[in-house]
């Protein structure tokens, strides 16, 4: 029986890798700013999108990337007491998330040969992992937090020509992610702001 389950899986795995090794592919990477709920901050967030065009109106595809955040906060006085610091001291807060979502994206290509631009808009589903570090008074300390992560966004891009594999990407968007450590939540929440290109990988130069 599990020899027969093996093999099914491998044959499964075999035709859909050749239906979507047989479509167009295309690789997005983008930078811009993003805001998290928690720390009420803003910080530096980069994408990697890998996507499969199953048709010129849909894709899917896989999604990973980094958000940063730093800040500091000049501790009060009764902080600065309970941790043996000098009143003037800052503490300074490190945030590195890294998500893993699946996800589906629709586009309009209907405007691309007249103006070259293609409206597009999606979202996708995922796990996030953060590590958290500060200075808690005796030690620098590193906490890790997991959990749920959803995204949705809207977007357009724009190709200098027609031959170009290459486009320019604008895209706003919004992250639900609500991060767990054991009793503790971190929101990493909010509304970001992309720039990036994407580079069209055609299935056609295979034949």
């Amino acid at each position: 029986m599990k020899k027969i389950f093996k093999i099914s899986a491998i044959l499964i795995i075999t035709i859909l890798s050749v239906q979507i090794f047989a479509v167009d592919k295309n690789i997005d990477g983008k930078i811009g700013t993003a805001y998290a709920s928690g720390p009420q901050k803003m910080g530096l967030d980069v994408e990697l999108d890998y996507f499969y065009e199953l048709d010129p109106f849909f894709a899917i595809g896989a999604s990973t990337g980094m958000f940063w955040l730093q800040w500091s906060k000049k501790l009060s006085s009764e902080e600065a007491s309970s941790t043996n610091l000098n009143l003037s001291k800052e503490e300074t807060f490190n945030a590195f998330m890294i998500p893993f979502l699946a996800q589906a994206q629709v586009r309009l290509p209907n405007f691309k040969e007249s103006i070259g631009i293609t409206p597009y808009f999606g979202g996708g589903l995922g796990f996030s992992m953060m590590s958290y570090s500060y200075f808690n008074g005796e030690k620098d300390v590193v906490d890790w937090f997991s959990g749920f992560t959803w995204i949705i966004n809207a977007g357009v891009a724009y190709s200098p020509s027609a031959s170009s594999n290459i486009e320019f990407l604008g895209q706003l968007g919004y992250r639900g992610a609500k991060l767990n450590m054991e009793d503790r939540t971190a929101d990493m929440s909010g509304v970001g702001f992309f720039a990036g290109v994407r580079y069209l990988i055609s299935s056609r130069s295979a034949y």
